[in-house]
C-alpha cells in the first residue's frame, strides 16, 4: 500500500478543527434545512451521514482526476522534479494550515475567502435541492460541498497527483475523506456546541502542531516510498 494513503487518512483526522472552522456554517445550514419529522432521530442522522458521503464522493472523483493527470505528467522525462514539487507543495500547504490553525500565521485567509465567494455562487444550486428530505438530495448537496476550496484538500490532491494513477489518486482522496468523516459527522449530529467546546486555543494549537508534523513527515515518507515505487532517482 502506498504511504500516501495512510498519510492522507491521518491528514484528514488532524484537520478536524480546521474543517469545523471553515465548513461549520455550511454544515449548520444543511442541518437546519432538514424539515419536519426528518429533523430528529435516526432519519436526521442518516441524512447528515449522506451529506458527508456526498462530500467524500467529490473528493474521490477529484483524486481520480488528479491522479490521472499526475500519471500523464510523471511519464515525462522530468517526472522526478515534478514528483518532488508535488510533495513539497503538499507539505507547504499543510504546514501553513497548521500555523494558521495554531494562530502563529495571519496570512493565508485568501483561501477561506475564496471558498466563501464560491459558496455564495453554489448556494442557488443548493436551494434547488431543498428541502433535504431524501437521501439523494443529501448526497447531491454533499457532492457540491466537496468542491469548496480548502487548503488541506489541495494538499491531499497534490499527493493524489503524485500517486501517478487514477485509481491510486482516488484511493488517496477517499482515505483523506474517511479521515474527515468522524469529526464532521460528530459536528453535524451534535450541532454547533461541539465545535465551540473543542475549538479552544489549546486544542487549536495542539492540532496545529500535529498538522505541522504531518506537513514535514508526510512528504518525506511519500518521497521515499514513492521514489522506490515509481523508480525515481530522488537522491
Amino acid at each position: 500500500m502506498s504511504a500516501a494513503i495512510p498519510v492522507a487518512f491521518l491528514l484528514g483526522l488532524a484537520s478536524t478543527l480546521h474543517c469545523w472552522g471553515m465548513c461549520g456554517g455550511i454544515l449548520a445550514a444543511f442541518t437546519l434545512a432538514i424539515p419536519g419529522k426528518s429533523a430528529t432521530g435516526a432519519r436526521r442522522d442518516f441524512l447528515i451521514a449522506g451529506f458527508n458521503l456526498g462530500r467524500i464522493f467529490s473528493y474521490t472523483a477529484a483524486g481520480a482526476l488528479a491522479g490521472a493527470l499526475g500519471g500523464a505528467l510523471l511519464s515525462l522525462a522530468w517526472r522526478a522534479p515534478l514528483f518532488l514539487a508535488l510533495q513539497i507543495a503538499m507539505g507547504v500547504i499543510v504546514i501553513a494550515s497548521g500555523l494558521r490553525l495554531g494562530g502563529w500565521l495571519r496570512a493565508g485567509g485568501w483561501m477561506e475567502a475564496a471558498g466563501a465567494r464560491l459558496w455564495s455562487r453554489v448556494q442557488p444550486w443548493c436551494r434547488r435541492l431543498l428541502p433535504v428530505d431524501r437521501m439523494h438530495r443529501a448526497l447531491a448537496l454533499g457532492a457540491l460541498w466537496g468542491w469548496i476550496p480548502c487548503g488541506l484538500v489541495y494538499a491531499a490532491l497534490a499527493s493524489s497527483a503524485a500517486s501517478a494513477g487514477a485509481v491510486a489518486g482516488a484511493a488517496t482522496m477517499l482515505a483523506f475523506g474517511a479521515g474527515t468523516f468522524p469529526g464532521m459527522l460528530a459536528a453535524g449530529l451534535a450541532g454547533a456546541g461541539l465545535s465551540a467546546r473543542f475549538s479552544t486555543a489549546a486544542a487549536r494549537r495542539s492540532l496545529g502542531v500535529i498538522l505541522i508534523a504531518a506537513g514535514v513527515l508526510g512528504p518525506l515518507l511519500s518521497i521515499y516510498t514513492g521514489g522506490i515505487h515509481h523508480g525515481l532517482h530522488l537522491h
